[in-house]
């Protein structure tokens, strides 16, 4: 039955919790009248969440475990942001996928909705929780602009008390939550070529960082999306050890284990790669590092990425970050041949940052 067919016959309310606190609005000009607290964000996120599990019952998808693969101990507002913004992405395309199924553009609604990439970090200061709050109200924009289109009312009412205890940790484990059921709700979902994206440019990171550009080594034809996703469980430990010996703030985190390999799709690897990416995008900007060139040469891109061009391809991001490692602890220049890795003759090509945006150019 089409999304259309559906929402004919369906007049869906749900009644849900949310927060006793007034709701922060954005002021006309898009900003968030301050102070935020997290708190504040918290409530806006279980908005987000209560809303978008209406779409789910109308769309007809299952859902998923709410189990997150990380258990996050301590988080800065900026973890928040960067997974918001992928948060907004994906609630952006889904909105499309069904304004595409009812024959209505979204600018239609409202011309704004032409905007499908989120709202950039601050450039001359750091990520506040009015920041990450400004992306979450953005993104429930989408979802209630889907519901709209589905002819579905979503009433939120029997609020509890603003919860005073949540914290950025709380913030960011709930955004991954809605995340991971976004991931299955995309008809056009996430693929492994935009986790190798992403991939790419944490490497371009670490290697500005001074970590060199090692090669590709040789890996097994049977990998899968899980294998991409320990590894990157390794790479994300490693990132920890350098901002640690950098005397930098990063997220404090343990894996959960939640994620079994049958249960992992590529979207939930592109998650932790955009974690990845993130942190080695604002060690990049703390230690003020030069920009380097991407060795296309070395990492051309695959025509038909698999989970083993992933797999090979996270390989040569941790090499990286164990030079790093040795590096932040002797001091030393470091390089390819620290780690027991030859060096190599590489072409010159494009760089491949984009400093302002850790996320993808697009789905597909």
């Amino acid at each position: 039955m089409s999304l259309r067919t559906k929402s004919a016959a369906l007049s869906f309310a749900v009644v849900a919790m949310c927060s006793a606190h007034a709701q922060i609005e954005p002021t006309a000009d898009g900003e968030v009248a301050l102070p935020v607290t997290p708190p504040d964000v918290f409530q806006a996120v279980l908005q987000v969440h209560f809303k978008l599990v209406a779409l789910r019952h109308v769309i007809g998808k299952p859902p998923v475990e709410d189990e997150a693969s990380f258990v996050v101990l301590a988080a800065a507002p900026r973890h928040g942001f960067y997974h918001a913004q992928e948060l907004f992405r994906k609630a952006h395309q889904l909105a499309e996928e069904v304004a595409e199924d009812r024959q209505l553009p979204l600018d239609e609604i409202d011309a704004d909705w032409r905007r499908g990439a989120p709202r950039p970090a601050p450039q001359d200061r750091e990520v506040v929780p009015a920041d990450v709050l400004q992306v979450v109200n953005d993104t429930r924009d989408r979802i209630e602009a889907a519901l709209f289109l589905l002819n579905v009312n979503v009433t939120l009412r029997d609020p509890p008390e603003r919860d005073a205890s949540k914290q950025t940790a709380d913030i960011l484990v709930e955004i991954m939550k809605i995340n991971r059921q976004l991931n299955r709700m995309m008809d056009r979902a996430l693929r492994m070529r935009d986790v190798y994206a992403q991939v790419l440019k944490a490497i371009n990171y670490a290697g500005d960082l001074g970590a060199g550009y090692p090669p590709l080594q040789a890996t097994q034809e049977s990998q899968q999306p899980l294998n991409a996703y320990q590894r990157l469980i390794v790479c994300l430990h490693l990132v920890r050890q350098v901002g640690e010996r950098l005397g930098v703030r990063t997220l404090d985190w343990q894996d959960s284990g939640e994620l079994a390999g049958e249960d992992l799709v590529p979207a939930d690897v592109y998650d932790l790669a955009t974690t990845v990416l993130s942190e080695l995008a604002y060690l990049a900007e703390h230690v003020d590092a030069d920009r380097t060139v991407l060795p296309r040469g070395e990492y051309r891109r695959p025509r038909d990425i698999s989970p083993v061009h992933v797999f090979q391809l996270v390989g040569a991001l941790e090499t990286q970050l164990r030079i790093l490692a040795a590096q932040a602890i002797s001091g030393g220049a470091g390089g390819a041949e620290d780690a027991g890795i030859a060096g190599d003759d590489r072409e010159t090509g494009a760089n491949q940052h984009d400093a302002t945006d850790s996320g993808a150019n697009g789905m597909t």
